[in-house]
């Protein structure tokens, strides 16, 4: 074991940690001394790696799921996040600021998610070197618009402007949080403009951990932006999938996948309803994904799988195609498994990575959740499944993802990084 702490630190949804998880057992397994700094709610899928995990409990997840919090998914845009953090998420943001410095103390390296930028702030006052890691692409570019905005191509100058006004928008409701939070660990305010700014401006490396077989890296990312490839996260290694789910599997054939993650639908049942329509038009039998964002079993036929606590590592290679939201953990499992999948993206980066699946010819054109209907879904479904293109193109994808080794380029950069600081 290598005498160096190292702190991961990421909070937020299962899609933002998970890549973050990946990323920390592969620290540990390459001899490091790693630990997971998350929210409370993680700490089992930590354990069931055997990883060191240090809880938050400030709770993002309880915020999203309220009733402000859910208008907000639902709004689906940046003017309604704004609004939705000034209103709630301040005092979650500055409380998770406080743990976290409490926590992070005893790092020699610490690797925090984009989803909480003020990692820079703590990883200055501890005078340690830091990476960052961005779950979606936040790096100024000509390329095409920032993800979270959801907008179409605007060509070059109008796309790298949008990085520049969220960067504005963030430093409005951020910097009079990290002002305060730099004075009570004892830092000087910077004033150098938004958080994002700043690690721009201070060159803080960068991890992207997504494919370049699904997105080109652009060629105006600076050196100390690193596009990886995906992190995979395996199943625990006592993880043994449902006895009911394995006997629905085995009954005919392959049953399509319908979930859609940690997004919360005003009302659950109908959303049920719309699915189970869509399957009875198309006569398909799907496995459909609960939790957080998930569906309602409620009378479900014979046809219809309800499962909780998924990996998607291991379901999607039992699947015939995929319905899901477009998060980019979900987006990067189904395209790994070389299926094709139609993304119904409720808000932020799910178009962006809806548009590059159909770009790529591995699925249908996004239908966002508003739009939605029973008759769109059946009909998008029989074409994932009939149209031979489409799927010989979803598995090309998935090949080259599978050859791809995206955690290990991640820490052999983690490695170069930590010689160069000695």
């Amino acid at each position: 074991m290598h005498e160096l702490r190292i702190t991961v630190l990421g909070t937020g949804t299962r899609g933002d940690v998970q890549p973050l998880l990946a990323l920390a057992i592969s620290l540990q397994q390459s001899g490091y001394n790693v630990r997971l700094v998350s929210n409370l709610g993680f700490a089992s899928l930590a354990h069931g790696y055997d990883l060191p995990f240090s809880p938050i409990h400030a709770d993002i997840q309880a915020a999203l799921q309220s009733d402000l919090g859910r208008r907000y998914l639902q709004a689906g845009n940046l003017l309604a996040g704004l609004r939705y953090f000034l209103f709630q998420v301040r005092q979650i943001f500055l409380d998770t600021m406080r743990e976290a410095w409490q926590l992070c103390q005893a790092s020699d390296l610490l690797v925090f998610s984009l989803v909480n930028p003020f990692g820079y702030e703590i990883a200055q006052k501890l005078g340690i070197p830091c990476i960052q890691v961005q779950p979606q692409p936040f790096e100024p570019t000509q390329a095409f618009p920032l993800p979270a905005l959801s907008l179409p191509n605007l060509g070059r100058p109008l796309n790298r402007l949008t990085y520049t006004l969220f960067e504005a928008a963030t430093g409005l409701l951020l910097n009079p949080l990290t002002r305060q939070f730099r004075l009570e660990i004892g830092l000087t305010p910077s004033g150098r403009g938004s958080p994002l700014r700043q690690l721009h401006q201070d060159k803080v490396p960068a991890l992207l951990p997504f494919s370049p077989s699904v997105l080109l890296p652009p060629t105006d990312w600076p050196a100390w932006v690193h596009q990886t490839g995906y992190w995979f996260l395996l199943p625990p290694p006592h993880w043994t999938p449902a006895p009911a789910l394995l006997d629905f599997l085995a009954r005919e054939s392959k049953p399509l996948y319908i979930g859609f993650g940690s997004m919360p639908d005003p009302n659950r049942g109908s959303q049920t309803e719309l699915v189970l329509d869509a399957l009875h038009q198309c006569g398909q039998r799907a496995v459909l994904g609960g939790g957080w964002g998930g569906m309602v079993a409620q009378d479900l036929p014979e046809t219809v799988f309800l499962a909780e606590d998924l990996s998607f590592e291991w379901l999607f290679p039992h699947m015939s195609a995929l319905v899901h939201h477009g998060g980019a953990g979900t987006t990067a499992a189904g395209l790994k498994a070389g299926l094709p999948a139609l993304v119904i993206p409720h808000f932020q980066d799910q178009l962006f990575w809806g548009r590059r699946v159909h770009a790529l010819g591995g699925g249908p054109k996004p239908i966002p959740r508003k739009t939605l209907t029973a008759s769109k879904l059946a009909e998008s479904i029989t074409r994932m499944l009939t149209d031979l293109e489409m799927r010989d193109k979803a598995r090309q994808v998935g090949e080259k993802i599978s050859q791809e080794e995206g955690l290990q380029r991640a820490l052999d950069i983690i490695l170069a990084l930590l010689k160069a600081h000695g």
